[in-house]
């Protein structure tokens, strides 16, 4: 067998493994069990390596520390240099081989642990990601990677919107000793998203106010705060909440401990307040909230649209002609397009410019009608009775 088709068939053998895969029953998961003390019926990886290793296909007798070391670093290249499935499949040739089961409770072995979490989460192998980081996390609190494989099993959750998914398997591995405060804000911020989620509002709210401001998602959970106080038609607390970020000096103490969710938290925040001061009428304030979005902000061009509609609302005509014209220009594959083609046609009929208006409109139903034949949609259907407005949330 080639080296290639070990790799792949590794690959598949975890793909086998995360579909079988669910929360571990308490009998394989207390706090302090090493990963390698797992049955290895329970591994389709480990097993698969068992079985090279029958056939002489894996060389039982060559793992040693130096070895274990080379494979590790040689990873960790892969793993910088964007390579994660290659990286990934190189972990799972330290953590789940037969050579190096006497090397558990080794750092370096521990520390490869970690990183197949990581590499695999950074593939989008988010469910494996999770098995992987449960083998870190059954060590207990006290062990070197158990932090960062929390932050990381907490990053999952967040990506994929998971949140009472992983908190439930988080929740399930229990150990000897209390876990650290920074992992009990991480958990009471998804047992917040998990209330939101699930239209509990209040009970959201009374999750989220716990979350101190040592806690690395702070931020997120304040931003959340505004958002439900929005749902909630509370538009002036809403509007504290958001400020409570967005006013944030970069260089405050606490932006010291957040992640790089910080600065896309603050531009929310910033799009937020916008669309507050829009929802009740306060046009000049929401053209001053969007314009501090920074031009580097994958939300500029939200706010470009939204300001837009702003100073329409305003009847500031020439203002919102510029920058619409500026979103179409700046923008022109943004999902928002057909939106800004139909407020530029507003525009010009609010101006009494017929001609112009007329022209945006024949364009737009040109471009459009391809998809309305497709999806058979009649015009009134696509655009509806009246202009599309910028919605609070």
């Amino acid at each position: 067998m080639t080296r290639w088709a070990c790799a792949v068939a590794l690959v598949a053998a975890a793909g086998a493994g995360h579909a079988a895969s669910a929360a571990p029953p308490a009998s394989t998961a207390p706090g302090n069990r090493p990963a390698a003390d797992r049955p290895a019926a329970d591994d389709p990886v480990a097993k698969y390596l068992s079985a090279l290793a029958a056939v002489k296909l894996v060389d039982t007798e060559s793992g040693t520390l130096e070895t274990l070391r080379g494979e590790l670093g040689t990873a960790e290249l892969l793993l910088r240099d964007g390579a994660f499935a290659s990286a990934a499949v190189a972990l799972y040739a330290i953590v789940k081989s037969p050579r190096y089961a006497a090397f558990t409770e080794f750092v370096e072995y521990q520390n490869a642990e970690y990183d197949l979490g990581v590499a695999l989460a950074r593939a989008g192998s988010y469910g494996a990601a999770l098995d992987a980081l449960e083998a870190v996390l059954r060590r207990g609190p006290g062990a070197p990677y158990w932090g960062p494989a929390h932050r990381r099993a907490i990053d999952v959750a967040i990506d994929t919107r998971d949140h009472a998914g992983v908190l439930a398997r988080l929740e399930a591995i229990k150990s000897a000793d209390p876990i650290p405060p920074s992992a009990a804000g991480e958990r009471g911020y998804l047992r917040g998203r998990a209330a939101y989620d699930a239209g509990k509002l209040a009970d959201a709210e009374g999750e989220l106010v716990l979350i101190s401001k040592q806690s690395r998602l702070y931020s997120s959970a304040v931003y959340l705060r505004g958002v439900i106080r929005a749902r909630q038609g509370k538009y002036k607390d809403s509007a504290e909440a958001m400020c409570e970020v967005a006013a944030t000096e970069d260089n405050d103490k606490i932006t010291f401990v957040v992640d790089d969710r910080y600065f896309t938290i603050k531009d929310l925040a910033r799009l937020g307040l916008g669309r507050i001061a829009h929802e009740q009428g306060e046009y000049d304030d929401a053209y001053y909230h969007y314009f501090q979005i920074p031009d580097d902000s994958a939300y500029l061009p939200d706010a470009l649209f939204e300001a837009s509609w702003s100073m329409y609302q305003k009847r500031e005509l020439a203002t919102a002609r510029d920058l619409v014209a500026e979103f179409l220009k700046t923008f022109p594959s943004s999902p928002l397009w057909p939106e800004a083609s139909l407020l530029a046609g507003y525009v010009e009929l609010a101006d009494c410019k017929f001609d112009d208006s007329q022209k945006w409109y024949d364009d737009l139903v040109a471009k459009l009608q391809p998809i309305v034949d497709e999806i058979g949609l009649t015009e009134g259907e696509l655009f509806g009775d009246a202009p599309m407005e910028a919605a609070p949330f």
